[in-house]
């Protein structure tokens, strides 16, 4: 927050970078739990 106060563009950047990845990271592990602990959910 105090990076977008002070125009330091490459922090902000950084933070939106590091935020993403940490997005990602907890999406893939929710997918892999799910895969995991409810193997039957989508199989007909």
């Amino acid at each position: 927050m105090s990076a977008s106060q002070f125009l330091a563009t490459d922090v902000v950047f950084v933070g939106i970078g590091i935020i993403a990845a940490c997005a990602f990271a907890f999406g893939a592990s929710v997918r892999f739990l799910e895969a995991v602990l409810v193997p039957w959910k989508g199989k007909s």
